[in-house]
């Protein structure tokens, strides 16, 4: 840290993040982020979290291991889906933001599947209500659920590219 402040060179950023980057692109709503935060309409648990995630300070086991507080920054509950299923826990995942809300971490996986869903859910129902009466957008979720190939059969999409040359790819 003593090497950053002796640079002289206070316009460059020290270190970067998603996050950071994310905040400093153009265009990118932090408006509309900065208005949700300051609503009084929105939990105070919910700003937190998201503050937390902003500023990488969001309490999982990479953030606990760097402060000290846990031992280990490898995702306990990896470690506990692989104890019970008796494979080796020695080499885990980290337990990061991205692990956790990504469906990589299996035993999230089903949460983060749902929250996804109902995203898209809330996304979708009023489009599909209130958008117009003439499209030729069929939008797809819920019990109309289909894998990308039969959609591609479906679709006029394999008349300019076939299936197969992107299958193995």
């Amino acid at each position: 840290m003593l090497q950053l402040q002796e640079a002289d060179n206070w316009k460059k950023q020290a270190a970067t993040t998603w996050a950071a980057e994310f905040l400093l692109r153009e265009g990118e709503s932090r408006e509309f982020l900065g208005l949700w935060i300051n609503s009084s309409s929105v939990q105070e648990a919910k700003k937190r979290r998201v503050k937390q995630v902003i500023t990488c300070s969001f309490p999982c086991g990479k953030w606990l291991h760097m402060i000290g507080a846990r031992a280990s920054l490898g995702c306990e509950l990896c470690k506990r889906e692989r104890n019970m299923d008796l494979k080796m826990t020695y080499v885990l995942p980290k337990e990061i933001v991205e692990h956790i809300q990504s469906a990589c971490c299996k035993t999230q996986k089903k949460s983060v599947i749902g929250a996804h869903n109902l995203c898209w859910k809330y996304l979708i129902d009023p489009i599909s209500t209130h958008g117009e009466a003439t499209r030729d957008l069929e939008f797809i979720g819920g019990d109309k659920d289909k894998q990308l190939q039969e959609l591609w059969a479906e679709t006029r999409i394999g008349i300019i590219l076939q299936w197969d040359e992107i299958a193995d790819k």
